[in-house]
């Protein structure tokens, strides 16, 4: 928890339940307290603490801060809740500089005080299953949550979209953060996709989804942060041994990524515990596009700090994997599209899938998704969405290429991604669209525009713009009308409802999903300051 430029607060509860709290907070520095021995009485109707009660206690009765924004976030322990506030001095540090109306400035200063969010959770247990449920731990995290009331846990993905924004105002911070995740590794690599520590974070989240599988993983998003660090020299001179201190369980996180999500041929990956809902589910030759490109990026990052950290034995084989899996010739063999003019997944998939009835019992009738059509493999031509923007989300492709130029050119296509918005997640046109996955699981990343992938796109546009080259115009365009979208959209449904919402829709702009939501909606604040660095 110490660090450079935040003040830990510890809020003490003997007991679960209606009780006074006594609110003691200690300067690290050791100077003396700012407040000491408040009571504040909450009162609670779980058995546990309610927390964002708690917060709404503090915030009114102290208020903010002079020199930073008091936070509140929560370690739960068996028998005694400890509540932990992170100060942030964010005081002589970076300021963003912003053109718009006052009410825009209004719900940034909304979201970015919401998002300089961390909250710790120690001393507990999560569960993963190897073959079999097991406890897994303990551990401790310290995480920036997306939505208190809703997300009250830490998600490895989201982790890395959060610390966009964290970073500009406390760098170490971030890397605390970062290390903390890294911290959860097992001894193969494997990090789990959320943690799910304490009683709060549990009662959130329905017992059949508490286990989690050790074969899977998930975007290696902290890369893309780390990237960040050490395309910054001001950094890298005064911090870089802090990212050397990182590089061990980055490298193991790799090379658990690169064995375990191995796909069938040389430079190809596959997510691995796709789920048997039908026979054609599990499919050994399918490949997919955006876990190549995570990883080409990755290889890149490596091969720096590997540079960097004087880990000479290693250098050869990384460079290896950064020529193989920076292939453009292999890529475009293994994923383009000529016919769609789009990078693609490779895979056995089905437009002719249909949900019937099934009578389990007379009183129980469930729905199956039937194939009504056997599929062909080969790549999935039908589907148009983030997946297939992956070589450019992540700057992969030369300026010159005449792929890039085909893709940014039917970027506005608005039958395709782009709305008044923001880019929708699944083509208009997709037979997947708006479509439910299964009874019980309705669409998710099928139509709904999400601001972390509107956020690489807008990143990717912004690079592409200053670059001479072929696609110069037309990624500048394309970047301010995207740009103007989103934080329009944002800012008409933050008056509309005080909400920032988990993703908008892609029709009509509202909100929808979880609300409150300053999770990676929160890189608004990077969006309109056109800070990428």
């Amino acid at each position: 928890m110490e660090g450079d430029n935040y003040k830990v607060l510890t809020l003490n509860s003997p007991v679960f339940g209606n009780s006074d709290l006594t609110l003691q907070i200690h300067d690290k520095s050791g100077e003396p307290p700012l407040v000491t021995h408040t009571s504040l009485p909450i009162q609670t109707q779980e058995n546990y603490v309610d927390g964002t009660q708690i917060n709404n206690i503090i915030l009114s009765s102290l208020g903010r801060q002079e020199n930073g924004d008091l936070i509140l976030v929560n370690q739960d322990s068996s028998d005694l809740a400890t509540f932990v506030a992170v100060q942030i001095n964010v005081k002589s540090k970076k300021r963003f500089r912003f053109s718009g109306s006052n009410g825009q400035k209004c719900f940034v200063q909304h979201a970015r005080e919401h998002r300089l969010l961390a909250r710790v959770f120690t001393g507990q247990e999560s569960e993963i299953s190897n073959p079999q449920p097991k406890q897994f731990g303990p551990l401790s995290l310290l995480s920036a949550v997306p939505s208190r009331p809703f997300f009250p846990r830490g998600f490895v993905w989201d982790e890395g979209f959060h610390n966009l924004l964290i970073r500009q105002f406390d760098p170490l911070l971030s890397i605390d953060i970062i290390s903390s995740w890294l911290d959860t590794m097992n001894i193969a690599g494997w990090i789990p996709r959320e943690m799910i520590l304490g009683r709060e974070a549990q009662a959130k989240v329905p017992a059949e989804f508490l286990v989690q599988s050790d074969a899977i993983a998930n975007p290696p998003m902290f890369f893309y942060v780390i990237q960040k660090f050490m395309n910054d020299p001001e950094f890298m001179v005064k911090h870089g041994g802090r990212l050397r201190q990182l590089y061990p369980r980055l490298k193991q996180w790799y090379i658990w990524i690169r064995s375990t999500q191995i796909g069938p041929l040389p430079g190809t990956f596959q997510w691995q515990g796709r789920n048997a809902t039908t026979d054609l589910e599990l499919n050994p030759k399918e490949y997919h596009l955006d876990l190549r490109c995570w990883m080409a990026m990755a290889s890149k990052i490596l091969r720096r700090l590997s540079e960097n950290c004087e880990d000479m034995g290693w250098i050869a084989e990384v460079e290896e994997d950064v020529r193989l899996f920076n292939d453009l010739d292999l890529l475009d063999q293994l994923h383009w599209s000529e016919t769609k003019q789009q990078y693609c997944d490779y895979g056995l998939h089905s437009e002719n899938v249909r949900l019937v009835a099934v009578q389990k019992s007379p009183q129980k009738i469930s729905y199956v998704r039937k194939v009504l059509k056997p599929p062909k493999l080969g790549l999935v031509e039908n589907v148009n969405g983030y997946i297939n923007l992956f070589p450019v989300l992540l700057k992969l492709l030369p300026v010159d290429s005449p792929k890039l130029a085909a893709i940014l050119k039917n970027l506005k296509n608005k039958e395709e991604l782009w709305t008044p918005f923001g880019l929708r997640s699944l083509s208009f046109k997709s037979p997947y669209y708006n479509a439910r996955n299964t009874e019980h699981d309705p669409p998710y990343w099928r139509g709904a525009i999400w601001i972390n992938m509107n956020y690489l796109a807008l990143d990717a546009l912004n690079y592409y713009s200053q670059q001479s080259g072929p696609v110069k115009q037309i990624a500048t365009e394309l970047y301010a009308s995207l740009k103007k979208n989103i934080v329009a959209n944002i800012a008409v449904q933050y008056n509309k409802t005080g909400f920032f919402w988990e993703n908008y829709n892609d029709v009509t702009g509202e909100g929808q999903g979880t609300r409150p939501f300053t999770g990676w909606t929160a890189l608004v604040v990077n969006i309109m300051a056109d800070d990428y660095d």
